[in-house]
C-alpha cells in the first residue's frame, strides 16, 4: 500500500500493467487466485479486484477472499463496493477490528460523517481500551476531529462546484488542473483501458484546453516539453510573468513505483528554450514533484515542491528554494512544522496577491482523506492552516487547488459521479468552483501626520488578517497625494491596517467584515503618524474622576485608539506612561495621586495584552507642569492648569524580541 499512495500522491496512478494472456473466465480458480494475490502484492489494486471477484463467484464467500477484495477495492478508491464487503465483514466478523476500523474510514470516505464518527467510537471502545495503541490512537482522533468538522462547518452557500466534461475528464486520472487567461493546461492520462500490454502502458502528458461560450475545446499546447516521451510528464507551473515554466518527469522503475524529478525551461524572445533538469533540487535517491512557484518577499522567484526526501517533518513534504540574481535556485529547504504535518502535505500552489500557500494533506483534521488548506506566509513563517470546508472538500480526495480569479478556480476530486474506469469514485477529475453571489467589499481610508506635512504617497500602508496568534500581511498599496487609499477584502475577516514610514511611529486600524453578505463600500478610521521621537507625547481626552485614580470609559476608548493602536502597530517600542497635575495639593500627594493614575494606564493596557515589560509607570506630580497654573498677577489660571493635568507617554527603549508580532520579514 506504501508504494501505491507514493505513486499516487507523488503523481498519478496507473492502474493495470499486465495485459490479460488468456480470458479470465478460461482459467482455472487456482490461477486466478494466484493472477490475484500476485497483482495484490504489486499493488496493481484494480486487478487484484477483478480476479478476486472471479475467484468468489466460483468457490463462494470465505473470510480470507472477502478480506482481501475488500482491500483491493478499499486501496483503488472504489468506495461504494469496499463499503459493501466491509459491511458484510463487520457484522460476520465482529471481534476483528481492522475490519471495523476499515468500515468507519469508508463511512467518512462516503461522506456519512456522522454513522463514520460512531464507527471511529465504537472501534475505541471495543479495541484500544486494554490495550491502547497511542500512534493507532492519535490517528482515530484525528479521524474524528475530521468528521466533527464537516458535521459543524457549514458548506459555503455561496459557492457552486461541477465537473468538467467528459472531453477534458477522460475515465482514467486528470491532475494539476492550472487556468492562464481563458486557456486551462492540466495532467492527463487519456485512455479508456484498466489493462494494457506492459510495452503500450499510457503515459501522463500535458493537455491543454479552451472554453468558448460555455464549451470546452481540447486543443495541443505550443510548449516546448517532453510529451511524447517515454517518461511520464504533468504537474506544469508557471512563475508569475510566464517566462519561465516547471514540471515533473517520472520514470517507471517497477510496475507499481515512478521516480520523478522536477524540470525546468525558460522564455528568451518570446520562444520557449529546451526544458533542463533542476538538478539543486533533485535528489537521486527520493522523489521530487508538484513544483509551484511564488515571489519571495523581497521579489526574488521562489519554488515550492512536493519531496520525501528525508529530514523532513513527515512522509511527503513541501520544500522550498529560493533564486539567486541569474535565476538559479539555491539549495532547497523544508518548509517546517507550522505547514508540513507528520503525514503528507502535497499539491502546493502560491497566491502571490494574498500571499497564501494552499495545499493538500492528510495530516490535519479533514472531511476525507485529503483536504485543501490554505495557510498564509511564505518559506518557513506561516501562520495556521485553515480548511477550506464545502464544497470543495468531501469525503474523497480533493487536491491540486489552483484559483482562476477571486470568484473562481478549479481542483481535482474522485468524490462520486467522476468518469471512472472502474467504480464510481476510482479517479480523479478536474472540477471548477464558482461563487453563485459575488459579495465585493471595498475599504477607504485616508493616512496624515499629527505634525507637518510629508510626502504621503510615500507612506506604505500594509492589510493583515488577524489570523488569531499571528497578523499576516496579505496586500499592500502607497496612498495618493492627499493620503487616501482602498482595499479589496475578503467576507467573514477581521484586518488590521498598518501604516508606516521612515522617520515615524507605525500607525494602525482596524477592520472587520463578519457577517457581510452583501457588496459594500466601507470606511476605515483615519491613521496619523506620530514622528519617532523621544519626546514626550501628550495624549489628550484620558480623565479620572475627582481624586481618584481609576479610568473612566471615556478614557479607556480613547486610550484603545492612541497608546493602545500606537503600541500594537510598532511592536518593538518600550514606553513610559507618565501622569501629571497641576499644583493644588501638597507635592506628596499629587506624585502619589500621579503615579496610581499612570499605573493606572499601564494595568489597562497589560489587561488588553501588552506585555509588562513593554510599560513603566511613573508619576511626576506637579513637577513637569508645561503651562503656568497662575496668571503674571498671581490670579489663578484654570486653563494652564488644565493643560498640565494630562497623560503622556515617550519611547524608552527598544526590545527586538517583540518584533514578530505583525508578521513580515
Amino acid at each position: 500500500m506504501k508504494d501505491f499512495k507514493l505513486l499516487l500522491l507523488s503523481f498519478f496512478f496507473i492502474p493495470s500493467v499486465f495485459g490479460q494472456i488468456e480470458p479470465i473466465h478460461l482459467l482455472p480458480d487456482w490461477k486466478v487466485k494466484s493472477i490475484a494475490k500476485t497483482a495484490e502484492l504489486d499493488g496493481d489494486w484494480y486487478k487484484a479486484s477483478t480476479y478476486y471477484e472471479e475467484y468468489l463467484s466460483r468457490v463462494g464467500e470465505s473470510k480470507e477472499i472477502l478480506s482481501a477484495l475488500g482491500k483491493s477495492y478499499f486501496n483503488a478508491k472504489d468506495y461504494l463496493n469496499a463499503n459493501e464487503v466491509y459491511e458484510g465483514l463487520v457484522m460476520d466478523y465482529p471481534e476483528e477490528g481492522e475490519f471495523l476500523l476499515k468500515y468507519a474510514q469508508l463511512q467518512k470516505n462516503l461522506g456519512r460523517h456522522e454513522s463514520a464518527l460512531s464507527y471511529f467510537e465504537r472501534y475505541q471502545r471495543n479495541f484500544l481500551n486494554d490495550k491502547p495503541d497511542e500512534e493507532l490512537l492519535a490517528q482515530i482522533n484525528l479521524e474524528m476531529e475530521g468528521c466533527e468538522l464537516a458535521l459543524q462547518k457549514r458548506s459555503n452557500p455561496r459557492m457552486e462546484v461541477f465537473r468538467l466534461p467528459n472531453n477534458i475528464n477522460y475515465p482514467h486520472v486528470e491532475s494539476n488542473p492550472l487556468p492562464l487567461g481563458d486557456s486551462l493546461y492540466f495532467s492527463s492520462i487519456r485512455t479508456e483501458e484498466v489493462d494494457h500490454d506492459p510495452n503500450e502502458i499510457p503515459k501522463s502528458q500535458i493537455y491543454l484546453a479552451v472554453e468558448r461560450d460555455s464549451t470546452w475545446y481540447l486543443f495541443q499546447h505550443t510548449l516546448n516539453l517532453d510529451n511524447e516521451s517515454e517518461y511520464n510528464i504533468g504537474n506544469l507551473a508557471f512563475n508569475h510573468n510566464q517566462t519561465r515554466l516547471a514540471y515533473s518527469k517520472c520514470e517507471r522503475k517497477n510496475p507499481t513505483y515512478y521516480r520523478c524529478d522536477l524540470y525546468e525551461a525558460r522564455k528568451v524572445k518570446g520562444k520557449w528554450q529546451e526544458a533542463k533538469e533542476l538538478k539543486s533540487l533533485n535528489e537521486r535517491k527520493y522523489n521530487q514533484t508538484q513544483p509551484a512557484y511564488a515571489l519571495g518577499p523581497d521579489g526574488r522567484e521562489m519554488l515550492y515542491f512536493v519531496s520525501d526526501r528525508p529530514d523532513g517533518v513527515g512522509g511527503k513534504d513541501i520544500w522550498h528554494a529560493v533564486a539567486d540574481k541569474s535565476g538559479s535556485f539555491y539549495k532547497a529547504k523544508n518548509c517546517g512544522a507550522k505547514l508540513n504535518s507528520p503525514k503528507d502535505d502535497v499539491t502546493p500552489w502560491y497566491d502571490n496577491q494574498a500571499k497564501t500557500l494552499y495545499f493538500s494533506t492528510n495530516g490535519l483534521p479533514g472531511y476525507g482523506n485529503m483536504d485543501v488548506f490554505s495557510i498564509n506566509g511564505y518559506a518557513t513563517k506561516w501562520a495556521s492552516p485553515r480548511n477550506l470546508g464545502g464544497p470543495i472538500n468531501t469525503g474523497a480526495d480533493d487536491m491540486f487547488y489552483h484559483a482562476k480569479d477571486s470568484v473562481s478556480g478549479y481542483f481535482t476530486s474522485n468524490r462520486e459521479g467522476v468518469n471512472s474506469l472502474q467504480g464510481a469514485t476510482c479517479c480523479d477529475d478536474i472540477f471548477r468552483y464558482q461563487l453563485k453571489k459575488i459579495v465585493k467589499i471595498e475599504a477607504e481610508g485616508t493616512v496624515d501626520f499629527v505634525v507637518g506635512k510629508d510626502d504621503k504617497s510615500k507612506v506604505k500602508v500594509g492589510l493583515y488578517k488577524n489570523l488569531g496568534e499571528k497578523n499576516v500581511l496579505v496586500s499592500e498599496t502607497n496612498p495618493d497625494a492627499s493620503g487616501k487609499y482602498s482595499f479589496s477584502l475578503d467576507p467573514d475577516e477581521n484586518y488590521k491596517i498598518l501604516a508606516e514610514k521612515e522617520g515615524y511611529l507605525k500607525g494602525m486600524s482596524e477592520y472587520s467584515t463578519e457577517g457581510v453578505r452583501e457588496s459594500k463600500k466601507g470606511n476605515i478610521d483615519p491613521i496619523k503618524l506620530l514622528v519617532n521621537t523621544k519626546e514626550p507625547i501628550v495624549v489628550r481626552n484620558i480623565y479620572y474622576p475627582f481624586d481618584k485614580a481609576y479610568l473612566t470609559e471615556d478614557s479607556k476608548v480613547n486610550i484603545d485608539t492612541t497608546i493602545y493602536d500606537i503600541l500594537e502597530a510598532n511592536p518593538t517600542i518600550k514606553v513610559e506612561i507618565s501622569s501629571h497635575t497641576d499644583w493644588f495639593g501638597s507635592d506628596k500627594y499629587n506624585e502619589n495621586l500621579s503615579q496610581d493614575r499612570a499605573q493606572s494606564v499601564v494595568d489597562y493596557l497589560i489587561e488588553k495584552g501588552i506585555p509588562a515589560d513593554r510599560l513603566v509607570a511613573k508619576g511626576y506630580g506637579e513637577k513637569k507642569p508645561i503651562a503656568p497654573n497662575q496668571n503674571p498677577d498671581g490670579s489663578d489660571n484654570p486653563e494652564g492648569r488644565a493643560r498640565n493635568r494630562r497623560t503622556e507617554f515617550r519611547i524608552i527603549g527598544y526590545l527586538p524580541q517583540y518584533e514578530d508580532v505583525i508578521y513580515e520579514e
